[in-house]
Order: structure tokens, then sequence, then C-alpha cells
């Protein structure tokens, strides 16, 4: 499994036509169990501040990148995202406490039938 972390969730990655997406909060130590796990990791955040606390809680190594992320079957998304952002200014002294971990999952799209059936049962 390849285990990527992202500051937020693009959807615009995600190249399929309908998807779900499975959203879970967990801790570090959830994302400790998960990293033993993953064979690969791959990291798209480019803040400093929120890859020390990764780096220091996990004691994994993650250079900081502005690459754009793309889906590729089977990822597991960890998206660490500050609690309170301030727009416009960039959070320096962070703590664990600021820090929101999610766990994503992509499920590829439902069959028309099923689409049709959810449709219906929203709308009427």
């Amino acid at each position: 499994m390849r285990l990527v972390f992202l500051n937020a969730l693009p959807l615009n990655a995600i190249d399929f036509e309908a998807f779900t997406l499975y959203i879970n909060r967990i801790t570090f130590d959830d994302l400790r169990e998960l990293l033993r796990k993953a064979d690969e990791v791959v990291n798209f955040i480019r803040h400093p501040a929120t890859l020390k606390i990764i780096q220091e809680k996990l004691g994994i190594s993650l250079s900081p990148s502005s690459q754009l992320y793309k889906y590729r079957h089977g990822d597991l998304l960890v998206i660490v995202t500050l609690k309170k952002p301030v727009r416009g200014v960039e959070a320096m002294n962070i703590t664990e406490s600021d820090i929101l971990l999610y766990l994503v999952r992509v499920d590829k799209e439902m069959s028309d039938e099923e689409l049709s059936e959810l449709i219906d049962s929203v709308f009427g």
C-alpha cells in the first residue's frame, strides 16, 4: 500500500467520474501502525512546521514538496491539516494539538444502477 501525505484533499486529483470517499479521523498512534504496513510513503506537504511535527511524532524523514498529487489506485491518503488555519499567515510554531489527521480511502465509482437508486432515494 502507498501512504500519501497531503495538507488538503484535492478532488480533481482523483480521475474517476464517480467515487466514494471514506474519511476517518486518526491519531499519530494510528498513523504509526499504518506506516509499518506501508510499502511506500510519499509526501505532498510543503509546510515546514507541519512536516517537523510529523517527523518528530513518527520518526520519519519527509522532504517538503510542492508537487501536485495525482491519485493512484490503492493509495491511502493522510490529510494533515491545522485545526484553525489563519489566512495569510505562515504558522511557524505549531504543536500536535494544533493538527488534525484524517485517513481517506477512495472507492471507485458505483454502477449506473446504484447511482440511480441513490439519486432517487435522495431526490425522490
